[in-house]
């Protein structure tokens, strides 16, 4: 079984409708969509009860599909929250995203000892096929292009050498110079030249991740993007297309791919109000793909949501243009 999951706050809810409706219309192709389930954890509040009737209807039974409710704290952990590449309010998700893993692995493997009683638990984790997580950021889109089956037979095959690995896009050559400023040199020696960009990775094979070992990272020096960094200095590291996690850094390293899933990480993405500008046309390239993904699902999003989509579409498409400075 193949387990998507992905975090939500009332001030993404729509975003993450935009995104959701792009991988179900991949999943709707696919013929191995009956191994798939996604967990859609959802931070505590009275917007959750509207939420999930929406997400009915873009799921449509398509897959399967559940709510899951958590209680975020700005510091979940007791970390120091300064010199972070994620704003201080998204730290609690971020740090929470190891947490629903460990609650999945365990919800799965409790399931999986009651159908085989009497036997150990050692002869169950031994003999049991885990299941794949996948973790995918709400901050993009999958495109087109987008195959349930080749995600899940690209994920397989650049795992089936390995034991307890994680499975993503190899971002190490975009992002090295970057990396030297932030992190210390065995911290970029650990790495071997591969650094997984979680915005969309398989955990595969996992059993729990020791929570006071991350804690433990998370303050020390290295763990300036938190748990991407722990999950790539802690575990073996398998790469996937890069199709599968495109940034506007790959199109800096003339990369000629057609993107599957579009991550728009940093500062200025498409659905947010107070973008940082710039005249970057990287940056830009693809927001008129979120924009058609707006106007697929406009039916369930506010009339703000997509006016506000709009404008940031529009000052895109006039900075790809040359007519904004």
């Amino acid at each position: 079984m193949y387990r998507f999951w992905c975090e939500v706050n009332e001030a993404w809810s729509e975003a993450s409708l935009v995104w959701l409706g792009s991988f179900i219309r991949g999943c709707e192709r696919g013929m191995r969509r009956d191994e798939v389930e996604l967990d859609i954890w959802c931070r505590r509040g009275k917007w959750v009860d509207c939420y999930s009737q929406l997400v009915g209807q873009v799921v449509r039974g398509i897959i399967e599909c559940s709510i899951k409710i958590f209680d975020d704290v700005d510091n979940p952990l007791g970390i120091d929250l300064g010199g972070r590449c994620i704003p201080r309010e998204s730290v609690g998700i971020a740090v929470s995203r190891i947490a629903h893993l460990n609650s999945m692995i365990g919800d799965s493997n409790f399931i999986e000892a009651l159908r085989q009683i009497p036997m150990s638990y050692e002869d169950l984790y031994a003999t049991k096929k885990r299941d794949t997580y996948i973790h995918c950021d709400i901050d993009g889109i999958f495109t087109e292009w987008f195959g349930l089956d080749l995600l899940l037979d690209e994920i397989e095959e650049s795992s089936k050498v390995l034991g307890e690995c994680i499975v993503g896009v190899n971002e190490y050559e975009d992002i090295k110079e970057a990396l030297a400023g932030t992190h210390s040199e065995k911290f970029i020696e650990g790495l071997d030249g591969v650094y997984i960009n979680a915005g969309l990775v398989a955990f595969c094979n996992f059993r729990a991740i020791d929570e006071e070992k991350l804690i433990e990272f998370l303050n020390g020096r290295d763990s300036y993007c938190l748990e991407q960094d722990y999950i790539n200095s802690r575990y073996e590291k398998s790469e996937i297309s890069a199709n599968w996690n495109y940034t506007y850094r790959k199109s800096k390293t003339g990369v000629k791919l057609l993107p599957y899933f579009i991550h728009f990480y940093g500062k200025s993405k498409p659905f947010l109000e107070n973008n940082e500008k710039c005249t970057d046309k990287d940056i830009y390239e693809y927001w008129d793909e979120w924009y058609c993904g707006v106007m697929r699902v406009r039916g369930i999003l506010s009339n703000e949501f997509i006016e506000r989509c709009r404008r940031n579409f529009t000052y895109a498409r006039n900075v790809i243009d040359g007519l904004q400075c």
